[in-house]
């Protein structure tokens, strides 16, 4: 299994030699890397990378990300090799095919809102969360989903969902975190805080597995694109983050690992809520952890990591693009 490597210190070194990355801090500890193990470096501060590592990492297809630590997507750098041209003419194609796009995303969009449902009416269960008014309402948007005619009726009909689902959400937590509802840039309470940072390590996690597979990610069907963001990344993402960030920040906030304490709040043009430095490492662990959890996948026997899962998604996805098989995005039971 190969493994991403987070930079989250100032001024460290990266360096290569014996075929490892190497990754030294100002007290000269040094984490040893090989480089065959490695699918991705995500960067969250001033370092220094030789530019061996430039030749090294880019030989193999290995992207590395430059993150602001709050968790805001700055830039990438990666190889300029480009493969499978066939693959890439299918997704252009398709990118003027109307009815696919609203196909597609019809299919994004209502596995999102089910995964949505099948989380709250657990939690509904087994912490007596008094949801039941929102779940109605999320089976209604759910249900007309399926008959828009325009991706702006669906983009419409996906925000009022994602409203009724956040003021569900926002009862799981006491009211000590301050957390009413979804919002970022900046976020103003801890919950949408970890929620921001974490949807940030998630696309880039989705971007590393879709490139590897030769996709182009900024090929879109459903998001609006803007500030050349890789939109397909967000296409894709949108049924995982129930499973992947928004579970996951009740089941540690249910063990008490998610405290007042991990976070800074701090006005600088506007109110804002940032993760602790020192608290940083801790919550990329947990990422890390999350997406090596093992999960039933439809059609594979074994169980597979969330992180396996991506790929035979977009494998499943490719197979979708080649008319050779219908496109099931992934709903998971609890």
């Amino acid at each position: 299994m190969k493994t991403d490597i987070y930079i989250t210190n100032f001024w460290e070194k990266i360096y290569f030699r014996d075929w490892q990355i190497i990754v030294e801090d100002l007290a000269r500890e040094k984490r040893f890397f090989p480089i065959e193990t490695i699918s991705s470096i995500i960067v969250l501060k001033p370092v220094y990378i030789s530019a061996k590592v430039y030749k090294e990492v880019f030989k193999r297809n290995i992207p590395i990300y430059f993150v602001w630590p709050k968790g805001d997507y700055l830039w990438k750098i990666e190889s300029l090799q480009s493969s499978h041209i066939s693959l890439k003419y299918k997704q252009y194609k398709y990118f003027f095919d109307d009815n696919f796009k609203l196909e597609f995303s019809k299919k994004i969009v209502y596995s999102k809102i089910e995964n949505q449902i099948r989380f709250l009416k657990r939690y509904k269960k087994n912490y007596n969360l008094q949801c039941g008014i929102y779940l109605e309402k999320l089976k209604e948007l759910q249900h007309k989903v399926l008959k828009v005619v325009s991706l702006e009726q669906l983009r419409w009909y996906e925000g009022n969902a994602a409203k009724m689902y956040f003021l569900c959400y926002w009862k799981l937590f006491k009211w000590e975190f301050y957390f009413i509802g979804r919002n970022k840039r900046p976020p103003k309470d801890p919950i949408n805080s970890l929620l921001s940072f974490w949807y940030t390590l998630l696309a880039q996690s989705i971007y590393t597995s879709l490139a590897l597979l030769w996709l182009d990610v900024y090929c879109w069907y459903y998001h609006s694109p803007k500030d050349n963001r890789p939109i397909l990344v967000l296409d894709m993402m949108e049924n995982w983050r129930t499973l992947v960030v928004d579970s996951l920040i009740v089941k540690l906030y249910k063990r008490w690992s998610i405290k007042k304490d991990n976070f800074i709040f701090v006005w600088d043009n506007g109110f804002k809520v940032l993760i602790k430095p020192s608290f940083r490492d801790f919550f990329i662990q947990e990422y890390q952890k999350r997406i090596l959890t093992k999960i039933s996948y439809p059609g594979i026997e074994r169980k597979i990591t969330i992180k396996e899962a991506f790929r035979y998604q977009w494998l499943d996805f490719i197979k979708y693009l080649n008319r050779l098989t219908n496109f099931k995005p992934y709903i998971f039971n609890w």
